[in-house]
């Protein structure tokens, strides 16, 4: 079986989407589905884009990217002459010009095509720019969904946004996985300490992506003055890019809580340098205001790290297994639950355990390409 990918990018800075549609496609490979990757790249972040261990082919974006994100002609050619080569096309976020002409594509060849949002169907996110949105949808969105052979949903909530606006018996919940190898050895404690000049005695608060404004970073940077104020070494470092700028307003809430001294902005890590935080950390935190399904999150409980975060995380799981403390958007709550994790050694050590135990058993990669596999031999009638 041909299967082709689709994302608009596989920048090394992108989220959780990039690193999905790479570890599948390499996954699928090893189980022996023929997988290739198809992308685009602005040439100027050309020598940005992360390795990938399958083939893959990159697409210049054109100066329309900027208004319609993936702008590609090359692209778009090369879809109509290679889509008749694959079996099922797998479409991962929606909005971008590659889903559209993708889908497209496929519709008119008679190729099957799954499309995965990856939380772009999502309450939070639909507010913004709603006009648009909904126009667009009703454009040409609905007719994508419509004419998707399944539509795939990383979780229960997701699902139910979806079913407002696409057929509910092509829904699927599949939920992202996560390759356990990359933790089957991890750096010692210090190595981070020496990098960024962490006391052994300091309790770190680690933060895991993107620096933007449904995050939740806001939220964190208030609890954190709070539990600062209780305990003394406390540090906070915050890991992940900063496309928006954002990481301005947050630095002027950390000055106003006087804890700006006590955080650290360890820029985008990855590879071993995004290990070491994770074996460093004490407790993992997303206070997001909307997502996806986190991948953060899966590399945090794989680690035994306690973690926390919102229900706007979409990880009832976790909550239902005694594997992370769930939290509304509120600072307050999230002060509490981070001082909860400090002050019991016991409930900590619990939480971890119960977290890497969820995640082996039902979000490892290799489960997760399992049922892919399954979904995709249904629907290619293979």
């Amino acid at each position: 079986m041909k299967i082709l990918q689709i994302a608009e990018n596989l920048y090394l800075e992108s989220g959780g989407p990039t690193k999905v549609v790479c570890e599948l496609a390499e996954i699928l490979n090893r189980k022996g589905l023929s997988t290739t990757v198809f992308s685009t790249a602005s040439a100027k972040k050309w020598g940005n884009i992360r390795p990938l261990a399958a083939e893959s082919k990159i697409f210049e974006q054109n100066f329309l990217s900027f208004f319609w994100p993936g702008h590609s002609v090359a692209f778009a050619e090369a879809i109509i002459k290679n889509i008749k080569n694959f079996d099922v096309v797998h479409v991962h976020e929606i909005w971008h010009y590659p889903h559209f002409i993708a889908c497209l594509a496929a519709r008119v060849a008679g190729i099957p095509y799954v499309v995965a949002p990856h939380g772009a169907m999502d309450r939070w996110c639909w507010r913004r720019r709603a006009l648009a949105k909904n126009l667009f949808f009703n454009i040409v969105e609905k007719e994508i969904f419509s004419g998707a052979a399944a539509v795939q949903a990383l979780t229960r909530a997701e699902a139910e946004d979806i079913k407002k606006r696409a057929p509910a018996s092509r829904i699927v919940k599949i939920p992202n996985g996560i390759n356990l190898d990359d933790f089957a050895s991890m750096p010692q404690r210090d190595e981070f300490e020496r990098n960024f000049g962490i006391a052994p005695q300091e309790k770190m608060i680690l933060y895991l992506g993107r620096i933007d404004q449904k995050k939740g970073l806001d939220l964190l940077s208030l609890a954190f003055g709070a539990v600062s104020r209780k305990k003394n070494n406390a540090r906070l470092v915050i890991a992940g890019p900063d496309n928006s700028e954002y990481a301005r307003e947050i630095k002027k809430i950390l000055e106003n809580q006087k804890v700006a001294d006590k955080t650290i902005f360890a820029g985008n890590l990855s590879g071993s340098a995004k290990m070491a935080a994770l074996a460093r950390a004490d407790v993992f935190v997303l206070p997001s205001y909307s997502e996806g399904f986190s991948m953060a999150i899966l590399e945090a409980m794989a680690c035994g790290i306690p973690s926390i975060f919102t229900q706007q995380c979409n990880f009832p799981e976790a909550g239902e297994n005694k594997a992370a403390l769930i939290i509304d958007c509120d600072q307050y709550q999230l002060a509490e639950a981070i001082n909860i994790v400090f002050d019991s050694a016991e409930t900590s050590a619990q939480i971890g355990a119960n977290a890497k135990k969820l995640i082996t058993r039902d979000f490892s990669l290799e489960a997760v390409s399992a049922r892919m596999i399954s979904l995709y031999r249904a629907i290619a009638k293979i």
